[in-house]
């Protein structure tokens, strides 16, 4: 079940494993559209949120645009990550991040899986100095296939979020030869410390706890919790230490 997330509000919470507050913007269509509309040319403007998932029909023109209307972001220095999880029934092998405030500016260009049979996590920084990632503007998630038009598949939002990076850096001081693998991980996460291990716990980005045991083990079964960026905790009789992991 996908983790309930704050959605259309600045969050600042912080954990107690670190002094980093988490922030971010959260679009988790658990009810909605959010707002969203789509459109394109020689696309359909067909479009649903059911049980958290916003599912967009990309027609058979050269793109398929995700838009929302007045997405006040800030301070461009801050919330200037952008995490997307979906799943691609489509040719689409381009995810384009475009900004609208008096002109179309692209913003960043990345390539996404096409005919996804799982649903993947992609992440978009926002360059340095990107004047026009400020204010409130028309925030575009643009699709296409890069050898033509698209194919007429559709394409599965499960989660938008946008990100302060600074939240995702933390502390990990006090805790000797501490290491996770994999990184990202599907199922099973493996822990590697020198110091006897007697509590871990996860945290998604809101700083709400989603796993905890007592009972430690070198690995930890992370399968039910849903993508996205988490931080683990690991107490011993030395102290703790965090680190973060992305779970897809």
């Amino acid at each position: 079940m996908k983790t309930t997330l704050l959605k259309k509000t600045f969050m600042a919470l912080a954990l107690v494993v670190c002094t980093t507050s988490f922030a971010q913007i959260d679009y988790t269509f658990d009810t909605d559209d959010e707002g969203f509309s789509v459109n394109g040319p020689g696309t359909s403007s067909s479009h649903s949120a059911t049980t958290g998932i916003l599912t967009a029909v990309t027609g058979t023109g050269n793109n398929l645009q995700l838009r929302k209307n007045a997405n006040d972001i800030g301070d461009p220095t801050t919330l200037t990550t952008v995490f997307i999880d979906l799943k691609n029934n489509s040719n689409a092998n381009s995810l384009v991040l475009q900004t609208v405030s008096g002109g179309t500016t692209t913003i960043e260009t990345i390539a996404i899986t096409a005919a996804d049979t799982a649903e993947q996590s992609y992440q978009i920084d926002v360059p340095a100095g990107s004047t026009t990632w400020i204010g409130s503007f028309q925030l575009r998630l643009r699709f296409v296939n890069t050898a033509g038009n698209l194919d007429g598949g559709s394409i599965e939002v499960n989660r938008i979020q946008i990100v302060d990076p600074a939240t995702l850096s933390v502390e990990e001081n006090t805790l000797s030869a501490f290491s996770l693998y994999p990184n990202p991980v599907k199922n099973t996460l493996n822990i590697e410390s020198q110091d006897a291990i007697s509590n871990v716990t996860v945290y998604n980005l809101l700083g709400k706890e989603v796993i905890s045991s007592n009972t430690v083990k070198n690995t930890l079964d992370v399968s039910t919790l849903s993508n996205g960026v988490y931080v683990i905790k690991l107490t011993s009789d030395k102290g703790v230490a965090t680190k973060k992991f992305v779970k897809e």
